[in-house]
């Protein structure tokens, strides 16, 4: 499943139609040494852990994350290391709706309850911004 990204990323970059990414940048870098600097193992899982929106010819393009999506991520995974038991739950669910041919869509959405769930207590939880107002008297 690690492939998929990884593997769509190079074909772009040798058709010099890439979009730019943490997997793109990072295969320029060891292209740029000429040695692996980050082994192609590390850019695989970070590739498959990027989040994607459609538009390629895979259906995937391949986005810089924000600092909002990263913060989000940074959070998602204290949730996890905290709670492995949710992350198990999530991921059989993704399995069972999924299978492990494709990676999830927007239209898996609707199937994915447990997912759905996790992500909003995530942002309720741990939002990337404060969203209370200052103290006036501070």
């Amino acid at each position: 499943m690690q492939s998929i990204p990884f593997d769509s990323v190079k074909r772009h970059m040798a058709q010099d139609t890439a979009v730019q990414s943490w997997v793109s940048e990072l295969l320029e870098k060891n292209a740029a040494k000429g040695e692996e600097v980050v082994p192609e193992a590390v850019i695989k899982a970070l590739g498959a852990s990027t989040f994607a929106v459609p538009g390629s010819d895979l259906g995937l393009k391949f986005t810089i994350l924000s600092g909002q999506m990263l913060a989000y991520m940074m959070t998602y995974v204290m949730a996890m290391i905290h709670f492995p038991e949710a992350q198990k739950r999530a991921q059989a669910e993704i399995d069972q709706v999924v299978g492990n041919k494709r990676l999830p869509t927007f239209e898996d959405r609707a199937s994915l309850p447990y997912v759905e769930g996790l992500f909003r207590e995530l942002f309720r939880w741990h939002g990337p911004a404060p969203l209370g107002s200052l103290n006036p008297s501070l």
